[in-house]
């Protein structure tokens, strides 16, 4: 890499190291010039945000050497010139026990090795003279190069993954690719930024990690790590998009990564995330080229990110599509007949597989059988094989390799790139008729995707919607607008059985809903509610039938003891109708009342029982960003019906 001869070259022309000319460090810092510090590059490389007053992101003290330089840039920008000009002193070596090789903390190395961006981004702006400012020998550094050996790199997208509240909408990192990484791409270096979670605990883990109760980091791990993670343990897809990099933009990115190496940053979900701060260190690579920080402010969503980085002019190269291991496994069952796809499966089991069903049969359909019993026993494995599931996973590839049948290649056709994709926050608007008369209504939603938008480009039968607030003016009242519905958090995965099995669907709804009550004085009624449960999906009738055993908690006022708890189930079905533009949901929910009160009844007076109503929508895309929707619902002695236009940016 071009860096690691720069970084020679550099050690090479100080010679001995001698101590730096103390009035040429004056003469630098009265020298008459354009203000650095309020030059972009230097606020980039700080992390500094905001002005005119700006402050940097990053939270690590040791990341500044003045005491107030996270917040003044002019202050760390001086501070930072006369840390280039300290004396090298001598530091013991820390052996590293796993590799046996010797290493200083970066917080103890000389402040030119501790921030090579730094330092080569004001050499090149000041003109440094090497002989009266003696450039440091950096040994960790120049090993650290040498270990990576980036010649390229790569933006790396992985699909959302339900299971967890932080991947919920995808993730990116950064793979560092070594020369031409054809057939050896697992050996590549990735580079990502998480938070360091204090906790598993679902509700202390959203409120810490919107309020920044977690430390976020960088990270460097083999690419073949975090392949497994993704899609061998959570079964999300990867999409792999070379970037096309100058030299000295790749040079700039690398040696501020090793930056990074010493810092941490407040994590906040919402817009100070995983993509965020990947951003912020891509833009290192070209600070004038690349503003890619600057699109956006209190919002950040992992697939926005990875557009705004593709839609730059000149930057996207090869993309590369590494399918989860469901997939790879569902599509070497698909291409068997149903007994032998049957004796794949209970081929991929440990316990008594039954190897003399493959006697009989010829070698080819022998070898598929054994492919597709093995990636099946990969995917139910996931990554903590006991020895048992070792041993069965050996004996399955002792067993294929000694079939030297040729067996046609499994091609697995990629699906629409994410990037391809509606845009991620919408707002619509419309109006409708209920049977209080009618309303206009106005619909702002951050994130992301609902089971009538465009799927193209995201998770099939996968919907998750963030902060949804639907607002109601209704020209019959002399009010302002009413809060008529605000989802906190609303998802849907709806997983139909496929060749591997049926697998478990489910759906949650958190949020405030305003219900049709008599006993709120003739008004709507604001109540609060946990819904949701889990269930089971089906292809059918050209898209996805799905079921739920739900459960509701609701909270509010007219009801008695002001809460209540009820059961009960969601049937219904979503898909396209026609061609792929006009999608339909159509869905009824039944709850019973086991705690509290019935239902909330349009008509005056407490009324016990059952909850019950149907609800139907039908959407149909104008354009990549706008859809026309109408809907309609009917239950609990109330109707309405509406139509809207929603329009995504």
């Amino acid at each position: 890499m071009m860096v690691q001869a720069w970084m020679l070259a550099v050690a090479a022309s100080s010679g001995v190291a001698s101590d730096a000319e103390p009035g040429y460090l004056e003469e630098l810092i009265s020298r008459p010039r354009v203000d650095l510090s309020e030059e972009r590059a230097w606020h980039v490389l700080g992390h500094y945000v905001g002005r005119p007053q700006p402050r940097s992101t990053v939270d690590s003290k040791d990341f500044f050497f003045s005491r107030e330089g996270k917040v003044d840039p002019s202050g760390e920008l001086e501070a930072t010139l006369r840390a280039f000009f300290a004396p090298t002193s001598t530091v013991t070596r820390t052996v590293d026990p796993a590799t046996g090789e010797g290493f200083v903390p970066i917080q103890k190395q000389h402040p030119q090795c501790r921030f090579p961006a730094r330092f080569r981004h004001l050499a090149k702006r000041l003109d440094f003279d090497p002989s009266r400012l003696p450039f440091r020998d950096c040994p960790d550094l120049v090993w650290w190069l040498r270990q990576l050996r980036v010649q390229s790199v790569s933006l790396v997208f992985a699909g959302p993954f339900l299971g967890n509240p932080a991947s919920m909408f995808g993730h990116t990192f950064i793979r560092l690719n070594q020369g031409d990484i054809t057939g050896r791409e697992l050996s590549a270096y990735t580079v990502n930024f998480g938070a360091n979670a204090t906790t598993n605990f679902a509700v202390s883990y959203a409120l810490l990690g919107i309020f920044g109760g977690f430390a976020g980091e960088f990270s460097t791990l083999p690419f073949y790590l975090k392949a497994k993670e993704y899609t061998d343990l959570e079964h999300r897809e990867l999409w792999i998009y070379d970037l096309s990099f100058s030299t000295t933009e790749l040079e700039n990115l690398i040696l501020h990564l090793w930056e990074m190496g010493q810092a941490w940053f407040r994590y906040y979900y919402f817009d100070e995330n995983c993509s965020y701060q990947l951003l912020s260190v891509l833009e290192a690579a070209n600070p004038d080229r690349f503003h890619f920080t600057d699109r956006f402010d209190a919002w950040v969503v992992p697939s926005d990110t990875m557009r705004i980085v593709l839609n730059e002019q000149g930057l996207l190269g090869e993309v590369t599509y590494r399918p989860a291991q469901r997939e790879v496994a569902e599509n070497h069952a698909r291409r068997l007949e149903g007994s032998d796809r049957e004796l794949a499966k209970a081929l991929a089991t440990p316990q008594r597989p039954p190897w003399e069903a493959l006697e009989g049969l010829s070698p080819e359909v022998q070898a598929k059988i054994l492919d597709a019993a093995y990636e099946a026993h990969r995917y139910h494995s996931g990554l903590d094989l006991t020895p048992e599931e070792s041993a069965h996973e050996l004996k399955l590839l002792r067993r294929r390799r000694s079939i030297t049948a040729d067996v046609e290649a499994l091609e697995i056709v990629p699906p629409t790139r994410p990037d391809a994709a509606h845009p991620t926050a919408s707002v619509s608007l419309g109006g409708g008729i209920e049977r209080q008369g009618a309303f206009v209504e106005v619909q702002v939603r951050p994130a992301l995707h609902d089971l009538l938008s465009d799927p193209t480009g995201y998770e099939p039968g996968a919907a998750i919607e963030l902060l949804n607030t639907t607002l109601r003016l209704r020209p019959s009242d002399q009010d302002l607008p009413q809060l008529d519905r605000l989802d906190f958090v609303r998802i849907a995965s709806l997983s139909p059985g496929d060749a591997l099995g049926q697998r478990i669907s489910w759906h949650l709804n958190a949020g405030l809903l305003r219900r049709r009550i008599g006993r709120c004085e003739g008004s709507d009624c604001l109540m609060g509610q946990l819904f949701g449960g889990p269930g089971l999906s089906l292809s059918a009738f050209g898209g996805t039938l799905f079921g739920f055993l739900d459960v509701e908690l609701a909270v509010a006022g007219p009801f008695r003891e002001n809460a209540r708890f009820a059961a009960g189930s969601t049937v219904g079905w979503v898909g396209a109708l026609i061609g792929p533009r006009l999608r339909l949901l159509i869905e009824g929910t039944y709850l019973y009342p086991i705690v509290g009160d019935g239902r909330p009844d349009p008509l005056p007076g407490p009324v016990d029982g059952p909850d019950a109503f149907v609800q139907a929508g039908l959407s149909s895309r104008i354009s990549h960003a706008v859809e026309l929707r109408a809907f309609g619902s009917v239950g609990n002695g109330a109707w309405e019906t509406s139509s809207v236009v929603r329009m995504y940016f």
